[in-house]
């Protein structure tokens, strides 16, 4: 929300420049920490009871959709930026990250650890 607020409250371009960065970089920031949390689910299975699996993969499955979602505001913020290069920057660690992640949940839902 405060990032939100800050991009709303800039003024000038370069405070909006600086504004729109800050609003990419928290949900890039969430992306990471679900990330870390699929890994450790990831990691997990194998020590996880059978009747507990579904668990993990209902749990897996809400995480990989918060990542998507988060995904999509940076998607969004990125119009506010005038440089090309931190754009397709921001892409491109959006790609990896989704990549990641996707990956991450494939193995997790649909293999037979």
């Amino acid at each position: 929300m405060a990032a939100f607020q800050g991009y709303l409250d800039a003024e000038g371009p370069e405070a909006q420049q600086m504004a729109s960065r800050q609003a990419c970089a928290v949900p890039l920031a969430t992306a990471r920490v679900c990330n870390e949390a699929l890994a450790i689910a990831e990691a997990a299975w194998p020590e996880v009871v059978e009747s507990v699996r579904c668990d993990v993969r209902a749990g897996a499955l809400l995480i990989g959709a918060a990542i998507d979602a988060v995904l999509l505001n940076v998607e969004a913020d990125l119009a506010g930026l005038d440089d090309p290069d931190s754009k397709e920057e921001l892409r491109e660690i959006c790609r990896k990250l989704q990549s990641e992640a996707h990956a991450r949940l494939e193995r997790i839902t649909l293999c037979d650890h």
